[in-house]
Protein backbone atom coordinates (compact mmCIF):
# COMPACT_ATOMS: atom_id res chain seq x y z
CA UNK A 1 0.00 0.00 0.00
CA UNK A 2 2.96 2.48 0.69
CA UNK A 3 4.56 1.54 -2.39
CA UNK A 4 1.40 2.59 -4.20
CA UNK A 5 0.84 5.57 -2.69
CA UNK A 6 4.25 6.53 -3.34
CA UNK A 7 3.99 5.76 -6.84
CA UNK A 8 0.64 7.67 -6.78
CA UNK A 9 2.34 10.83 -4.99
CA UNK A 10 5.34 10.56 -7.68
CA UNK A 11 3.12 10.54 -10.92
CA UNK A 12 1.09 13.59 -9.53
CA UNK A 13 3.74 15.47 -8.79
CA UNK A 14 5.28 14.76 -12.00
CA UNK A 15 2.00 15.52 -13.86
CA UNK A 16 2.01 19.46 -12.00
CA UNK A 17 5.81 19.80 -12.60
CA UNK A 18 5.11 19.31 -16.63
CA UNK A 19 2.03 21.16 -16.68
CA UNK A 20 3.26 24.12 -14.77
CA UNK A 21 6.75 24.58 -17.24
CA UNK A 22 5.31 26.70 -19.61
CA UNK A 23 3.68 29.96 -19.50
CA UNK A 24 2.00 29.44 -22.51
CA UNK A 25 -0.39 27.04 -20.59
CA UNK A 26 -1.68 30.63 -18.73
CA UNK A 27 -5.00 31.78 -20.50
CA UNK A 28 -5.00 35.26 -21.68
CA UNK A 29 -6.30 38.47 -24.07
CA UNK A 30 -3.58 40.56 -25.96
CA UNK A 31 -2.83 41.21 -29.39
CA UNK A 32 -1.99 38.87 -32.05
CA UNK A 33 0.19 36.22 -30.02
CA UNK A 34 1.03 38.58 -27.08
CA UNK A 35 -1.16 37.68 -24.07
CA UNK A 36 -1.31 38.41 -20.26
CA UNK A 37 -2.95 37.25 -17.51
CA UNK A 38 -5.82 39.50 -15.55
CA UNK A 39 -4.78 37.45 -12.64
CA UNK A 40 -1.37 36.81 -12.72
CA UNK A 41 0.46 38.29 -9.96
CA UNK A 42 -3.18 39.16 -8.25
CA UNK A 43 -4.06 37.22 -4.96
CA UNK A 44 -7.03 36.15 -6.90
CA UNK A 45 -4.76 33.70 -9.25
CA UNK A 46 -5.77 29.60 -9.22
CA UNK A 47 -3.28 27.32 -7.70
CA UNK A 48 -2.27 26.27 -11.32
CA UNK A 49 -1.93 29.86 -12.38
CA UNK A 50 0.55 30.39 -8.99
CA UNK A 51 2.57 27.25 -9.48
CA UNK A 52 3.09 28.46 -13.04
CA UNK A 53 4.39 31.78 -12.26
CA UNK A 54 6.38 30.43 -10.03
CA UNK A 55 8.23 27.90 -12.23
CA UNK A 56 8.48 30.36 -14.92
CA UNK A 57 8.59 34.14 -13.38
CA UNK A 58 10.94 34.99 -10.68
CA UNK A 59 8.68 37.81 -9.82
CA UNK A 60 4.88 39.61 -10.92
CA UNK A 61 3.63 42.42 -9.46
CA UNK A 62 -0.17 43.10 -9.46
CA UNK A 63 -1.61 44.69 -12.30
CA UNK A 64 -2.23 47.76 -10.94
CA UNK A 65 1.62 48.32 -10.98
CA UNK A 66 2.45 46.28 -14.29
CA UNK A 67 1.11 44.37 -16.60
CA UNK A 68 3.06 41.64 -18.15
CA UNK A 69 2.66 40.07 -21.85
CA UNK A 70 4.70 37.49 -23.06
CA UNK A 71 4.57 35.42 -26.09
CA UNK A 72 6.45 32.31 -27.30
CA UNK A 73 5.38 32.80 -31.42
CA UNK A 74 5.95 35.00 -33.97
CA UNK A 75 3.55 36.80 -35.76
CA UNK A 76 2.80 33.98 -38.43
CA UNK A 77 2.11 31.81 -35.26
CA UNK A 78 5.01 29.85 -35.44
CA UNK A 79 7.27 28.82 -32.18
CA UNK A 80 10.28 31.14 -31.72
CA UNK A 81 13.51 29.69 -32.59
CA UNK A 82 17.08 30.37 -30.35
CA UNK A 83 18.29 29.77 -34.48
CA UNK A 84 16.39 32.03 -36.00
CA UNK A 85 16.48 36.08 -35.94
CA UNK A 86 13.75 38.02 -35.58
CA UNK A 87 12.71 41.57 -35.70
CA UNK A 88 10.39 43.28 -33.34
CA UNK A 89 9.04 46.40 -34.88
CA UNK A 90 6.79 49.04 -32.92
CA UNK A 91 5.79 52.82 -33.47
CA UNK A 92 5.70 55.58 -30.61
CA UNK A 93 5.64 54.39 -27.14
CA UNK A 94 3.47 51.70 -25.06
CA UNK A 95 0.58 52.90 -22.96
CA UNK A 96 2.28 53.05 -20.05
CA UNK A 97 4.52 55.44 -17.65
CA UNK A 98 7.29 53.17 -18.75
CA UNK A 99 7.75 49.96 -20.25
CA UNK A 100 10.53 47.42 -21.46
CA UNK A 101 10.57 44.17 -23.65
CA UNK A 102 12.80 41.55 -23.01
CA UNK A 103 14.04 38.10 -24.43
CA UNK A 104 14.64 34.90 -22.40
CA UNK A 105 15.39 31.26 -23.41
CA UNK A 106 13.69 28.88 -20.59
CA UNK A 107 12.52 31.87 -18.58
CA UNK A 108 15.98 33.17 -18.13
CA UNK A 109 17.74 36.02 -19.27
CA UNK A 110 20.48 35.33 -21.71
CA UNK A 111 23.99 35.68 -20.36
CA UNK A 112 25.41 37.78 -23.00
CA UNK A 113 29.44 39.89 -23.06
CA UNK A 114 27.30 43.27 -24.02
CA UNK A 115 25.11 42.75 -20.74
CA UNK A 116 21.85 43.40 -22.38
CA UNK A 117 18.85 42.28 -21.61
CA UNK A 118 16.17 44.29 -22.68
CA UNK A 119 15.21 47.67 -24.15
CA UNK A 120 13.12 49.56 -22.86
CA UNK A 121 11.51 53.20 -23.29
CA UNK A 122 14.49 55.20 -22.64
CA UNK A 123 17.35 53.05 -24.47
CA UNK A 124 15.37 51.71 -27.37
CA UNK A 125 16.99 53.63 -30.36
CA UNK A 126 13.83 55.25 -32.47
CA UNK A 127 13.94 56.83 -36.00
CA UNK A 128 12.80 60.28 -36.59
CA UNK A 129 9.01 58.77 -36.59
CA UNK A 130 9.37 57.26 -33.38
CA UNK A 131 9.44 53.92 -34.37
CA UNK A 132 11.75 51.30 -33.51
CA UNK A 133 13.17 48.22 -34.42
CA UNK A 134 14.32 45.58 -32.00
CA UNK A 135 16.68 42.25 -33.69
CA UNK A 136 16.76 39.48 -31.72
CA UNK A 137 19.14 36.81 -33.08
CA UNK A 138 22.56 34.83 -31.97
CA UNK A 139 24.72 36.83 -34.16
CA UNK A 140 25.32 40.27 -33.79
CA UNK A 141 23.02 42.81 -35.71
CA UNK A 142 23.31 46.62 -35.77
CA UNK A 143 21.16 48.98 -33.15
CA UNK A 144 18.88 47.42 -31.48
CA UNK A 145 20.13 43.75 -30.55
CA UNK A 146 19.09 41.11 -28.30
CA UNK A 147 21.25 38.65 -28.23
CA UNK A 148 19.92 34.87 -28.11
CA UNK A 149 23.12 33.32 -26.70
CA UNK A 150 24.60 30.10 -27.91
CA UNK A 151 22.78 27.67 -25.66
CA UNK A 152 19.67 25.67 -26.99
CA UNK A 153 16.31 26.19 -25.19
CA UNK A 154 12.53 27.65 -25.70
CA UNK A 155 12.70 31.11 -26.25
CA UNK A 156 10.14 33.68 -24.83
CA UNK A 157 9.00 37.73 -25.24
CA UNK A 158 8.42 39.75 -23.01
CA UNK A 159 6.91 43.00 -22.78
CA UNK A 160 6.21 44.71 -19.21
CA UNK A 161 4.10 48.11 -19.05
CA UNK A 162 4.71 49.97 -15.92
CA UNK A 163 1.83 52.02 -13.94
CA UNK A 164 0.03 51.15 -17.37
CA UNK A 165 -2.67 53.09 -18.34
CA UNK A 166 -6.42 52.06 -17.78
CA UNK A 167 -7.26 50.90 -21.30
CA UNK A 168 -3.75 47.80 -20.84
CA UNK A 169 -6.33 46.25 -18.23
CA UNK A 170 -9.97 47.12 -19.86
CA UNK A 171 -8.84 46.01 -22.83
CA UNK A 172 -5.51 44.22 -22.99
CA UNK A 173 -5.79 42.88 -26.97
CA UNK A 174 -5.72 47.02 -28.37
CA UNK A 175 -2.20 47.33 -27.06
CA UNK A 176 0.00 48.20 -29.60
CA UNK A 177 2.84 45.63 -28.39
CA UNK A 178 5.64 45.63 -31.07
CA UNK A 179 5.40 42.64 -33.98
CA UNK A 180 7.36 39.89 -34.15
CA UNK A 181 8.53 38.59 -37.46
CA UNK A 182 11.10 35.84 -38.12
CA UNK A 183 13.77 37.20 -41.10
CA UNK A 184 16.14 33.73 -41.13
CA UNK A 185 17.35 30.71 -39.72
CA UNK A 186 20.42 29.38 -39.38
Amino acid sequence: MAAAMVVCFSAGAAAAWLASGSASAIQGDGPRNWVTSSVAGDASASTFVRATIARTALWMLPKTEVVYFITEKDDAGQPLDVRCTYELQGQGDLPARWWSVGIYVDYHFVPNSTNRYSFSKTTVRRDSSGAYTIRASRSPQDGNWLPLGDKDGSVQLMARLYQPDAIVTSDPSSVPLPTVRKVSCE
